[in-house]
């Protein structure tokens, strides 16, 4: 059982948006006609299988004859289609015409999806007219140089014919070449880029097959009945474990489908393909071969097929015949898969010394969260509460007077984990209430007391804090044992969802492989007093200012989300009692005081609302112009705006950053030891790490002799415009050539620009601004090494774990530490002993 907010798919044409009927164009055998008889068969019993579960198990108790066809229809064309530029408003008018009527009854009951290929091929024709056009309209000149405005609902609707299709698409082409132009591309290379673009959606067109269009249209039929509904393909279903796992056994490489090709596009430092030394971001992929079989070729595979080939049990061995950009010759490799742990998908954290109200230095944990991720049925592998509570135990050995447990954008996760994770800072108590479609409502209470830490907490959430993480927040806000700190409430999911893998069922002998899993919505969720978690969230105590865009999403504004509602407990609720800090009114609204003069005083949030400011005033500019020039105009006035604040910025957090150091879970810090392994690096005897670059990483000198890593693809090279003569002199420095700044803007904008940040191609952009592109490797290394240090040394947030002005962290982190100035003034313990590790 599990509970997230809505998880959205892989789907290629999620890219591609929609709207022109067109007579002319390439077309492609009926999708339909893809599968046999027998797979068309086995096809039909999943569908009535699925019909069957979602008519008589969903919480909603909806029957397929409450749904609105028509409303489904809609949905499915703009799940092809989401910016309506390729079908037009006669091909919707067709569709419902042609399946509004009979869509459930002669179809969906019967297990047919003949309505759902018909619909998609379609679409296809449309696309494949449509992206031939775009080809051969960028045969052409397109103008930039019109005075006119793109209309900002120009793709709310579709378009009525495929004369207005034309005009419409005038007027995105020269948005788009303007926009790439802009950014820094030369008219030639806008195209080029464009032209690229275009051909591979067609390539990922040609590429969707049967499988993919069952499992949107299930998805979009699920979501008829509650948004957090849905259905996976079998190999979705295996991506989403992974995700939960927040580990994998592989190889330690991300793989790419690119034009029908699959490529590398990163190497995990310290995993089995780094240690190994062959297989470098760029290469290609041509075969996979389990042990001392057979390679299969991976043209015509999905890269989830190429994936699961990839993937398998620790200590196995993979066959990888692969090939170098520039080689003429495939090479082989045989790797030992072993389980390759994902720290960005793991909880970390960090202690910061920050000053109480009376000055003196409080010692303030922080623990990030990601997910409430779990392993399997047991979290085996991984589990968020026991990371948790081994980062807790290292906190508690610092001496840390309170912790932030940080909660922003965890979107859900295992129920279970967010149960035991509350257990970490109650002895005792009801986490949540939960009713099911029999009405039955179940409690989940803390079972075995084991508390890792009793001292101050204050949670901080935002609006896409969800599911597992509100239920956290509540629980926590409801015994009174934390602060909750946020925009004013958290986005309000408060249902549970169980996935039934469909082969498995009893009613499924015979079942086809490649059956998926149906997401289901069995339950509610409810705060321990029975108030709803469901559209109204956690609501934060402590409210900061933040900027939320326009088309932000909650659950109150999704289609179809169930109604909020309250229910009577089975027994009263109280909350918790035990010796641990609690919160009580006098020590909120003294808090409250404080938190209001920090934002009347403070500069750094002075400096935010200006740069809420900015993005809402960019936010709220629903029109461009078609104008070259104004354009350039435009940016350049943004340009100087954002420059002057990330100026202020960078001084304010140079005299106001917080002390602090990482702390890192044991399966953390062994990748870390293991990307720190200079054996893996091609280095002289005796040569340092630090102002390398290796599979992506930069390795950058920080003061007190360390060395940090720097992630190239996470780097916003745009941030450092106005740096251009401290990077030029840096440059010039190393390389003995004279470097300019307008030579540092460029190649800024090319790193910007690059799709994929290899050693290779960002080495090839410092060549090119060394005065000749064939300036020499280690010349070129030199000069970028210069310009990566120079970025860390402008910029030091690049290094940090957090940003060094993160107000919402900072205020929460002041929180924490005024509560144990609070709680020590009144002579209570500060904390409870520090807990045994143990399981959840």
């Amino acid at each position: 059982m599990h509970i997230r907010r809505r998880l959205p798919l892989p789907w290629p044409l999620l890219l591609l948006a929609g709207g022109a009927l067109l007579a002319a164009g390439g077309s492609a055998e009926p999708i339909g006609l893809q599968l046999t008889t027998e797979e068309r068969r086995s096809q039909g019993r999943e569908v009535r299988l699925a019909v069957d579960l979602i008519q008589n198990y969903h919480y909603s108790d909806r029957t397929l004859s409450e749904i609105d066809a028509r409303e489904l229809l809609e949905r499915f064309l703009g799940d092809l289609d989401p910016r309506r530029w390729f079908l037009t408003r006669a091909d919707t008018d067709f569709v419902n015409r042609r399946f509004a009527r009979s869509l459930k009854t002669v179809y969906l009951l019967r297990g047919d999806l003949r309505p759902a290929f018909e619909i998609y091929d379609v679409f296809a024709e449309r696309a494949r007219a449509r992206l031939d056009w775009i080809q051969q309209r960028l045969g052409a000149p397109v103008g930039t140089g019109t005075p006119e405005a793109l209309p900002p609902d120009l793709d709310e609707t579709p378009a009525a014919d495929a004369a207005e299709a034309d005009r419409r698409w005038e007027l995105r082409l020269r948005d788009q070449l303007i926009t790439e132009i802009v950014a820094g591309r030369t008219r030639e290379d806008a195209v080029a880029e464009l032209r690229r673009r275009y051909a591979r959606l067609r390539l990922e067109l040609d590429a969707t097959d049967a499988l993919r269009v069952r499992e949107r249209f299930f998805e979009v039929l699920a979501e008829q009945f509650d948004p957090h509904s849905g259905y996976f393909a079998a190999d979705s279903a295996k991506e989403f474990a992974v995700e939960m796992a927040g580990s994998v056994a592989g190889i330690g490489v991300d793989l790419r489908k690119d034009g029908g090709v699959c490529r590398v596009t990163t190497v995990a430092p310290g995993g089995p393909a780094d240690r190994a030394g062959d297989l470098q971001a760029g290469d290609q992929i041509e075969g996979i071969g389990e042990g001392d079989g057979p390679l299969v070729p991976t043209a015509g595979m999905r890269l989830r097929e190429i994936l699961a080939r990839v993937r398998g049990q620790p200590g196995t061995k993979v066959r990888v015949a692969f090939r170098a950009p520039d080689a003429a010759q495939a090479r082989e490799a045989t790797l030992e898969r072993a389980q390759v742990i994902l720290p960005p998908d793991r909880a970390r954290g960090l202690i910061a010394a920050v000053a109480d109200s009376g000055g003196h230095s409080r010692r303030i944990g922080c623990l990030f969260l990601p997910a409430f991720y779990a392993a399997g049925e047991k979290g085996e592998v991984a589990s968020a509460t026991r990371d948790l509570r081994e980062l807790i135990t290292q906190m508690s050995a610092a001496g840390v007077d309170g912790l932030v447990l940080d909660l922003r954008g965890n979107p859900g996760g295992a129920l279970p984990e967010a149960v035991a994770a509350a257990g970490l800072f109650l002895p005792e108590g009801r986490i949540l209430l939960t009713r099911g479609l029999d009405g039955v409502v179940n409690e989940f209470r803390i079972e075995k007391p084991d508390v890792a830490y009793a001292g101050p907490v204050v949670v901080l959430t935002s609006r896409d804090s969800a599911s597992a993480s509100e239920i956290v927040s509540a629980a926590l806000s409801f015994h009174r044992r934390a602060i909750i700190v946020g925009t004013g409430t958290t986005f309000g999911k408060g249902t549970v969802q169980t996935f039934v893998d469909l082969a498995k069922l009893p009613a499924a002998t015979g079942a086809s492989p490649d059956w998926g899993v149906l997401r289901l919505t069995i339950q509610r969720l409810y705060r321990p007093d029975g108030l709803p978690i469901q559209r109204t969230g956690a609501v934060s105590d402590v409210v900061l200012p933040a900027y939320e865009p326009p088309d932000a999403e909650s659950e109150a504004g999704l289609p179809h989300a169930l109604a909020a509602e309250t229910i009577a407990p089975p027994s009263p609720a109280a909350p918790a009692a035990g010796d641990f800090a609690r919160v009580t009114p006098e020590l909120l609204d003294r808090l409250r005081v404080s938190v209001a003069a920090d934002l009347a005083n403070l500069p750094e949030f002075a400096l935010r609302r200006r740069e809420i400011e900015l993005a809402g005033d960019l936010a709220a500019r629903r029109e461009r112009s078609l104008s070259l020039a104004e354009r350039q105009q435009a940016w350049a006035r943004e340009q100087a705006r954002r420059e002057s604040l990330r100026r202020e910025r960078r001084a304010l957090a140079a005299s106001a950053a917080f002390p602090e150091h990482a702390i890192e879970i044991a399966a953390v810090r062994s990748v870390i030891a293991a990307e720190a392994d200079s054996d893996r690096l091609p280095l002289p005897d005796g040569a340092a790490r630090a102002g390398r670059l290796h599979h992506g990483i930069f390795y950058a000198r920080i003061p007190g002799g360390g060395v940090r890593e720097v992630r190239m693809d996470a780097i916003d090279f745009s941030r450092f415009t106005g740096d251009t003569a401290a990077l030029a002199a840096a440059c010039a420095a190393a390389t003995g050539r004279a470097v300019d700044a307008p030579a540092m803007a460029r190649l800024l904008a090319e790193l910007g620009l690059l799709e994929r940040r290899t050693d290779a191609a960002v080495l090839a952009c410092m060549a090119g601004r060394l005065g000749e592109p064939s300036a020499d490797d280690a010349l070129a290394g030199r000069g970028l090494a210069a310009f990566l240090q120079c970025l860390v040394e402008v910029d030091p947030d690049l290094v940090r774990e957090w940003p060094a002005l993160d107000v919402s962290l900072r205020e929460s982190l002041r929180l924490a530490a005024r509560w144990a100035e609070a709680r020590a003034s009144t002579g209570a313990p500060p904390t409870l002993p520090a807990a045994t590790p143990s399981a959840p």
